[in-house]
């Protein structure tokens, strides 16, 4: 079955838990981006700013249910040092809007 110990142990992976990015807190909700000279810097709506190099922040776009609230977009974690991550946006134009911030 998948996602049991078993089945783990065979090299299958379990099934993640479904996360409704529109309801992550302010950690997570994305103010501001900024690119410049090989690096991004994304602000979060509780203050705080992340620094990521150019290759290791991908952009992504949910429409579905559970992504996020349209003028949104959250900033979700892709490792565990947090040395990569996800920007993902209900729609293109949102993602067009972070990255219209430039140095």
């Amino acid at each position: 079955m998948p996602g049991t110990k078993e089945s783990l142990a065979h090299g299958e992976r379990a099934t993640p838990e479904v996360v409704d990015l529109s309801e992550l807190p302010e950690a997570y909700q994305i103010g501001q981006v900024r690119y410049c000279d090989g690096k991004f810097e994304v602000g979060t709506e509780d203050g705080k700013i992340a620094f990521f190099a150019d290759f290791n922040l991908l952009f992504k776009v949910d429409t579905g249910a559970h992504g996020p609230a349209p003028g949104r977009p959250v900033l979700v974690p892709a490792d565990t040092e947090r040395t990569r991550a996800f920007v993902v946006a209900a729609s293109p134009a949102d993602v067009t809007k972070l990255l219209a911030r430039m140095c």
